[in-house]
């Protein structure tokens, strides 16, 4: 097993990152003090990496995306699809998830702000030997790491009809996210930051616009939102955040209510009705300032 001398890390770290194959042996001891791209470079190159102190493998993926660390595209690519970071997302089971990991919770708020402000100029080539760092980088390359998010939530999402391949990718990544998120609000429904979240994935959909193939399993997935946690009859007890959700849900519902070309699914309009009857005048003020309306 080879280590990097003191010193001489982000030297190692070039030295891999354009000749691959320059060191003598496979193996690499790493330490948590050597710098995060010299991981990279290891891990790119294909060489096995073993570390001085256990690391989760959560903190190696939130160092990717917190960091200001720059690597090539191909780098950035072959990290994410690399069986160390492929391990964070493997599927949770819903059964057995530990709620107490908060993990998923920033992937998901993570993904969805990636999805609502993702840039559709891509300028760099991808064998570019451009240095950008991982927010920067990912649209480039966001079918994968769509793929990866989709497997991690995949055994929240039970209905066929949103696993259909003929879905966009992107709309059943969210589904999956709004599946999970409302999975994690039955253990924990004080939790503001749920809320916010369904709000971002909600908006998402609000902007898309959807075959009438599609419509039908979208309504299925809002159908859910009004009836995942308990209504309140007394409007004090609701936060600004739930019933800015459960608006935008019922404008989502209606809008797409009459692209549906067959009956609505009764149960997810009968949540709707009920919602919109006992919280009528709340609904109207959320509807105002939603819109800037006094």
């Amino acid at each position: 097993m080879q280590e990097a001398v003191p010193g001489m890390e982000l030297k190692l770290e070039r030295l891999l990152r354009f000749y691959p194959r320059a060191a003598t042996m496979d193996n690499f001891v790493f330490s948590n003090d050597n710098p995060f791209e010299l991981r990279a470079a290891i891990i790119c190159s294909g060489h096995c990496l073993f570390a001085k102190e256990h690391v989760p493998l959560t903190k190696i993926f939130t160092d990717m995306v917190s960091r200001s660390s720059k690597l090539p595209l191909r780098c950035w690519v072959q990290l994410l699809m690399s069986s160390e970071i492929e391990d964070i997302f493997s599927p949770l089971d819903p059964d057995t998830y530990d709620h107490t990991n908060k993990f998923p919770l920033d992937l998901c708020s993570a993904t969805l702000r990636l999805l609502s402000e993702s840039k559709t100029n891509l300028t760099q080539g991808f064998d570019s030997p451009l240095l950008l760092d991982f927010l920067d980088a990912l649209p480039y390359f966001l079918d994968e790491f769509y793929d990866r998010v989709l497997h991690m939530f995949s055994k929240f999402v039970k209905d066929p009809s949103l696993r259909e391949p003929s879905l966009p990718q992107s709309l059943r990544m969210v589904a999956a996210i709004i599946k999970f998120l409302l999975h994690r609000l039955s253990f924990s429904e004080s939790d503001m930051s749920l809320y916010e979240s369904l709000y971002t994935a909600v908006s998402w959909i609000m902007r898309q616009r959807f075959s009438s193939q599609e419509t039908t399993p979208i309504m299925t997935i809002l159908g859910d939102i009004p009836v995942s946690f308990a209504i309140q009859e007394d409007l004090d007890l609701i936060s600004y955040s739930q019933h800015m959700l459960r608006y935008i849900t019922t404008s989502a519902y209606q809008s797409l209510a009459m692209m549906v070309p067959s009956p609505y699914p009764l149960r997810d309009l009968r949540s709707m009705v009920h919602y919109m009857t006992i919280h009528w005048d709340h609904t109207l003020a959320c509807s105002g300032s939603l819109y800037g309306v006094p």
